[in-house]
């Protein structure tokens, strides 16, 4: 019998092995390119002639894409396998990034982003149900942290990559940086990463068929489903109509932030939820998904809150703080809560839906906070969207069921003996 990991190792046993490294190093180089489309995608678009209003035209369109693809993508997950859509979900995204590096007008750059979003929708989507596979649900926590800390230091390198390209040959060179990021995780893909299906892989502790009792007769009507559910589409309020769209505006307008100013203060935001991640996977680990969930649903209320009081750089400063270390914690816990929920034989279909109401969110969330600023002002719009996020995570504490102890009698059952 193997020695239990002791001190730091432990924190890692189960977390990083043969089968999740791929995977991680996968995802930072997908969220390498996609960072830096962050500063490349606004510049070329404007280099054509695109208004502000036709630069964030191209993100609405992206969000109608992925609510198409999404559920589509579990079903076929779950029945051609998980690596097919993978393969195919990250050739249609650097086919098209390779493509928009020779495009030359602002509607070709809408159609191939368009086009190029569903196959990150298929991408993304299919790599979570990998995610969810492999892993033991037992340290499915810190699994989906350093997953998600992969990613964090892919987007925060990512436009340094796009700025420095930009600045000595050309900000299409991002898009060609973003293409060759593709190249390097097809390869990566094909001879590196398993088929993980489940019956394809009898070793994983997840995949095998589990009793469904504990889902009641489909997980969708699963109460705890439906208020993570509506929980996920309020933060989408915040993450995408507040913080990624609303945010700059209100900077400038009200406390006269410069754009170096705003980025500094996402960069600071982006850092402590990088900080936050991996403690937050070893304590919902350990003591339970509820424990961060209900805080971090809170903290994003009060974020809302302390938002719509700031009129100075340190009021912004504290709120981006608190939002900071609240999207640490609620962000991964969403994903390992659904990843726990979605039953082994249907998880590619199950986390396709949860995707499909991740991306309403996202499309409906700016056009909210858009339209309550204009009829409210700001103020008043970030008090109500502070209540009812308040109300969100009230509802997650009150009707969600915790769902380590299923993920840990599920690891139990399979663990082989001693």
């Amino acid at each position: 019998m193997n020695k239990p990991a002791s001190g730091r190792f432990a924190l890692l046993s189960g977390v990083i092995d043969s089968r999740t490294l791929p995977i991680f190093a996968m995802f930072f180089l997908w969220s390498l390119g996609t960072g830096s489309l962050f500063l490349a995608r606004p510049i070329l678009a404007s280099s054509f002639g695109a208004s502000v209003v036709l630069i964030t035209l191209i993100i609405s369109t992206s969000a109608v894409g992925r609510i198409v693809a999404s559920p589509i993508t579990g079903l076929l997950a779950d029945r051609w396998g998980r690596k097919p859509l993978v393969i195919i979900g990250n050739a249609i995204r650097g086919g098209t990034t390779f493509a928009i590096f020779f495009s030359d007008s602002y509607v070709e750059l809408l159609v191939l982003e368009f086009i190029g979003n569903i196959g990150v929708t298929i991408w993304v989507t299919s790599s979570q149900v990998l995610v969810a596979d492999v892993t033991d649900p037992s340290v499915r926590g810190k699994v989906v942290a350093t997953r998600n800390i992969a990613s964090r230091a892919g987007l925060l390198a990512g436009p340094v990559i796009a700025g420095v390209l930009a600045a000595t040959i050309g900000v299409r060179y991002a898009f060609l940086f973003n293409g060759i990021t593709k190249v390097i995780i097809f390869f990566l893909t094909l001879y590196l990463i398993k088929e993980s299906k489940p019956g394809t892989q009898p070793a994983q502790a997840d995949t095998k068929r589990a009793p469904r009792k504990s889902l009641g007769p489909s997980p969708f009507r699963n109460r705890t489903f439906v208020v993570l559910a509506f929980a996920a589409f309020s933060n989408a309020i915040m993450s995408h109509g507040v913080y990624q769209a609303i945010l700059p505006v209100y900077a400038q307008e009200t406390v006269g932030l410069t754009a170096a100013g705003i980025g500094g203060l996402m960069g600071i935001a982006g850092t402590v939820a990088l900080v936050v991640s991996f403690p937050n996977g070893i304590i919902i680990d350990r003591y339970g998904r509820k424990k961060m969930m209900v805080p971090g649903l809170a903290l994003v209320a009060v974020a809302a809150y302390l938002l719509g009081i700031s009129t100075d750089y340190g009021g912004l400063l504290l709120m981006i703080l608190v939002y900071g270390m609240a999207e640490g914690m609620t962000m991964g816990t969403t994903q390992v809560f659904a990843m726990d929920l979605a039953p082994p034989e249907r998880r590619g279909a199950f986390l396709g839906v949860w995707s499909l109401v991740a991306s309403t969110g996202n499309l409906v969330g700016p056009l909210a906070i858009g339209f309550a600023v204009a009829w409210l002002g700001f103020g008043p719009a970030f008090l109500g969207l502070a209540i009812w996020i308040g109300i969100a995570a009230l509802l997650v504490a009150v009707f969600a069921t915790d769902t380590r102890g299923r993920a840990v009698e599920q690891a139990e059952r399979v663990a082989p003996p001693a």
